[in-house]
C-alpha cells in the first residue's frame, strides 16, 4: 500500500511543460492508404480513441509518438508532466468493445501488486503505472500506463546482420523469461499463455 502510494505522489520540482509539436512540412498519407491497425481485418475506426500527436490526457499525459498497435489498442510514447518521465499508454477500444477483458488485465495486475515482491522475478515484470478513462467520440476508452520497455526480443534479432542471437544473448533473456515465469507461478498462482518474440525480454505482461 505504502509502494503505491509513494508511485502516485508527484516527484518534488517544477511540472515539465507541454512541448510543441506543430509542423507545417509534414507529408500527409493518401486517405486511401492503409496503415497498421488500418490493415487488421476487423478494424473498425469509430472504435479505436483518434489519438493526436502533442495532446494532453488527462491534463498529465503529452503523446509524442506511437510504438505499436493491435486489435484491440493502440500503444503510445508519452510524457509524464508530472513526473517528469518517459511512459506509455496503452489505449484500448471503446469500452462496449472490450467487454471483461481489460477488467481482467486489472484484476491480474491488482493480485500480483498484492503478492510477495521478495521473488527476484518480480523485479523483471513491468508495473502498471495509472490507470484511468478516456471520453471518446462515441464511448470511453480504458487507459493503462506502464513504464516503457525495451525493443521486443523479434525487433532485436531482425537488426542482427544474420538475424541470430549471439549466446550470451539468449542465456539473458531465458534466465529473465523463466524468473518471471516462476514469479508469476509460484507466487501469484497466474499461468501466463502467450509467449512471444514480440514481447520484451525485459519484462513479461498479459498480451491482448
Amino acid at each position: 500500500m505504502f509502494s503505491s502510494l509513494r508511485r502516485s505522489l508527484p516527484r518534488l520540482g517544477r511540472r515539465w511543460k507541454p512541448l510543441n509539436f506543430t509542423n507545417p512540412n509534414f507529408v500527409r498519407i493518401p486517405e486511401g492508404h492503409k496503415i497498421e491497425e488500418e490493415t487488421l481485418r476487423d478494424y473498425v475506426a469509430a472504435e479505436y480513441y483518434p489519438t493526436r500527436i502533442g495532446e494532453v490526457i488527462k491534463e498529465r499525459y503529452q503523446i509524442i509518438g506511437k510504438l505499436g498497435f493491435g486489435s484491440t489498442s493502440t500503444v503510445w510514447l508519452a510524457r509524464d508532466m508530472d513526473f517528469r518521465r518517459y511512459v506509455m499508454l496503452k489505449i484500448c477500444v471503446q469500452a462496449s468493445s472490450m467487454g471483461q477483458q481489460v477488467d481482467n488485465e486489472l484484476n491480474m495486475y491488482k493480485h500480483m501488486e498484492q503478492s510477495s515482491t521478495s521473488h527476484p522475478g518480480r523485479d523483471v515484470i513491468r508495473n502498471l503505472l495509472d490507470t484511468f478513462h478516456i471520453d471518446g467520440p462515441q464511448d470511453q476508452h480504458r487507459c493503462l500506463v506502464y513504464p516503457p520497455l525495451w525493443e521486443s526480443v523479434l525487433a532485436f534479432l531482425r537488426r542482427n546482420p544474420v538475424e541470430r542471437l549471439p549466446s550470451p544473448v539468449i542465456a539473458v533473456v531465458l534466465h529473465r523469461l523463466f524468473l518471471a515465469l516462476d514469479y508469476l507461478h509460484t507466487e501469484c498462482h497466474i499461468a501466463h499463455t502467450g509467449l512471444s518474440p514480440c514481447a520484451s525480454p525485459l519484462a513479461t505482461y498479459f498480451p491482448e
